[in-house]
């Protein structure tokens, strides 16, 4: 899949202690900040952000479960793959969902947005999608809270980050129990 199609609405807004701001030394850099601690950063120009979920993309079909909205690069091209049948996303943070609510209500209404800790949600799926971390999380809590997903959520396919080495992911593919 090409990442070719418009970037979802991201411009600088506040609510409450979540703020998307755009960098001083780059008008095309945004960040996701909470409590003055950044979750997500994307500049138009290199798409950073969007080519480390392309595997996500590109692995994708059925039912997906989706932890963390984001700047909803991920959502904005699941929402376009003929594969993909539904999108349930589940973010704990209200303020988020409220901010996308308010830039993006075109995508946001063809998704499934569920407020909840994701680490905590039972649920099934085809593809099980982790793209998310607890605020201030150790490396081990990381492997924990991910564990708690995999094992609530029944799916097929499982995407994980790998926060521990940073940048390497977990692919899995098993069946529904």
């Amino acid at each position: 899949m090409e990442l070719n199609l418009p970037p979802p609405n991201i411009k600088p807004i506040q609510k409450n202690n979540t703020h998307i701001v755009k960098t001083e030394y780059d008008p095309n850099s945004f960040y996701l900040v909470k409590n003055s601690k950044a979750y997500m950063f994307e500049n138009f120009n290199t798409q950073c952000s969007l080519k480390e979920l392309k595997i996500q993309i590109d692995i994708a079909y059925g039912h997906c479960i989706c932890t963390g909205l984001g700047f909803l690069l991920r959502e904005n091209y699941l929402i376009n793959k003929p594969e993909v049948t539904k999108i349930t996303v589940i973010e704990k943070n209200k303020d988020v969902i409220d901010i996308q609510n308010e830039l993006n209500p075109e995508i946001m209404s063809k998704l499934n947005i569920i407020q909840d800790n994701a680490n905590l949600y039972k649920g099934e799926c085809d593809c099980l999608l982790l793209d998310h971390f607890e605020d201030d999380a150790r490396p081990q809590e990381i492997m924990a809270f991910s564990k708690l997903c995999y094992t609530n959520i029944k799916h097929k396919v499982l995407f994980w980050w790998d926060l521990i080495s940073h940048f390497n992911y977990g692919l899995y593919n098993s069946k529904i129990k």
